[in-house]
């Protein structure tokens, strides 16, 4: 017996089949969705100065935020992080990423045309970023250099300064020594023990994680909404073929 596939079915086995690939997956998954604990076994972020742990995400004001103990990270000198986030209003220097205790490290630069920022007694300016919206960042780091993704693009690209290091018992998100942070709302942390590539960030679909420790990218909402119409019109061809079969 033999029929054909219509396009949108073709379309839909083939989105699956051409799916990017991440190269590894996360060391620790936090969803943030009413729990701080380690989706993959590992231990729990903490809140810092009262952030808020909710039904989908940590809220925090300025000066609050999440610690991750630096026993997490396999190599200090080597790993990613991934961050579903957002800003509710900006000052001069945002913190977001603190491995050190120091002045240095990732920041949103400015309030008016906020970019992302690492600042190593130095700006080092990259993509835009808006106020408000989410947003998927992914700060990577080896000792050839440092490479920051904002929803998939390739904004920054720096030298492995020292000051990315991790050094302190934890690292801290969006918590500032010198009080340089925002008020705002995340609502999902990941660790890699690697430095991702460019291709892991565009295998990621805007997500700070591979979903559940697995390294294949995730379908868009609209791809699974191809992928089962696709399948629904393949049901419903083999029907028509075993009816005509039947009454023939």
């Amino acid at each position: 017996m033999r029929f054909g596939l219509s396009a949108a079915a073709c379309s839909a086995i083939l989105l699956l089949s051409t799916a990017p690939a991440l190269a590894v997956g996360p060391a620790h998954s936090y969803s943030l969705d009413g729990t701080l604990a380690d989706a993959l076994g590992g231990p729990s972020l903490s809140l810092v100065n009262g952030a808020t742990l909710g039904a989908s995400g940590v809220s925090f004001d300025a000066g609050q935020g999440l610690a991750l103990t630096s026993a997490a990270f396999a190599d200090s000198h080597v790993y990613s992080i991934g961050l579903d986030f957002s800003f509710s209003s900006l000052q001069n220097y945002n913190r977001i990423i603190n491995s050190n205790g120091v002045d240095a490290g990732l920041y949103i630069h400015g309030s008016f045309a906020p970019v992302v920022d690492y600042y190593h007694f130095g700006a080092y300016d990259g993509g835009a970023f808006s106020v408000g919206d989410m947003h998927h960042l992914l700060f990577t780091r080896d000792d050839d250099g440092i490479s920051v993704y904002l929803d998939g693009n390739n904004v920054l690209n720096t030298a492995p300064f020292s000051s990315s290091v991790i050094t302190s018992s934890s690292v801290l998100f969006f918590v500032d020594d010198q009080s340089e942070n925002a008020p705002g709302f995340v609502s999902s942390i990941c660790t890699y023990n690697s430095k991702l590539s460019a291709s892991d960030a565009a295998a990621l679909g805007g997500g700070s994680c591979a979903v559940s420790g697995n390294s294949g990218a995730v379908p868009e909402p609209a791809s699974w909404t191809m992928l089962v119409g696709g399948f629904g019109l393949v049901g419903a061809a083999v029907r028509r073929r075993r009816s005509s079969v039947a009454f023939s």
